[in-house]
């Protein structure tokens, strides 16, 4: 899935659930074709095994998505 080739700038998703499973596996995917990613996960160690596997687009961020004040701007 990578962006389009015409797209002027890079394209950035953010992922819930980055450090382990689908999540991990999308971000990886993601990372490796080209996108920024913003990974969100419970777990650093596995966050930066991601953000390691996915390339220097990929930055990992310790967050649980259900806890309102880990998440708020």
């Amino acid at each position: 899935m990578p962006p389009s080739s015409e797209a002027a700038t890079p394209r950035t998703v953010v992922v819930t659930g980055a450090s382990s499973g689908i999540g991990a596996a999308l971000a990886i995917r993601l990372g490796q074709g080209g996108w920024r990613v913003a990974a969100l996960g419970r777990n650093t160690v596995e966050l930066d095994r991601v953000a390691a596997s996915a390339g220097s687009g990929c930055l990992p961020i310790k967050a649980d998505v259900a806890r309102e004040d880990e998440v708020v701007a």
